[in-house]
């Protein structure tokens, strides 16, 4: 009986662990976004894109499964990197290497506040913005990214931006919490959000895209 009820639990913990219908559904839904949003800005955008999903299922799942909860830390880094894919696509930043760093600080810092770790504010705000800076440090040296002044200024934005994610991530997860929506809900609203805010604040500002 009690080999039974160890193999039982065994299968719990494995179902655990596996996306359900509902995840498969919310990944199909930011994967659709993301491209069809993409199109719009040409295939140079198109390839970003693909480039993200990737960051997000290479980083986002390493730590999902160091931490054990890799649904978590999948959803988490790929709506951060949604985010920031929608922040950065068309946009004029001073090169690739830092378009592609702000998808490996996405990936990392929204897996990281994803499954929660450190436990303590105090130490994971810090652990976040390390991450920032030295996931768009490691990027720019491997693709021989010339260190200019705007590059300077993104390197150091990445550690300021990981300074500020975690508290935003952990905001979300407590209303996520609270609404007790689905996760697509909070996908949808959030990228409407940022869709809206990414048209508006050219338009109002006077800038060229």
């Amino acid at each position: 009986m009690q080999d039974a009820d160890k193999i039982e639990f065994a299968s719990c913990g494995i179902k655990k662990k596996q996306l359900s219908i509902l995840d498969d559904f919310w990944l199909t839904t930011v994967v659709a976004a993301i491209l069809a949003y993409a199109r719009t800005w040409g295939e140079a955008t198109v390839q970003q894109a693909i480039v993200y999903m990737v960051l997000v299922l290479v980083l986002g799942g390493i730590i999902g499964l160091i931490a054990g909860q890799l649904k978590d830390a999948l959803f988490w880094s790929g709506l951060t990197c949604l985010v920031v894919f929608i922040a950065t696509a068309g946009g004029r930043l001073p090169s690739t290497g830092v378009l592609m760093g702000w998808g490996t600080v996405g990936a990392l810092c929204g897996a990281q506040a994803g499954v929660g770790w450190p436990s303590r504010w105090w130490l994971a705000i810090p652990v976040s913005a390390i991450l920032g800076l030295v996931g768009m440090l490691l990027t720019l040296v491997s693709l021989s990214e010339p260190f200019t002044g705007l590059v300077q200024f993104d390197l150091g934005t990445a550690a300021v931006v990981g300074t500020i994610l975690y508290p935003f991530l952990r905001f979300l997860q407590g209303l996520e919490r609270r609404l007790k929506q689905p996760r697509v809900v909070l996908t949808a609203w959030l990228t409407l959000v940022f869709l809206l805010g990414n048209e508006l604040v050219p338009t109002i500002g006077g800038v060229q895209r």
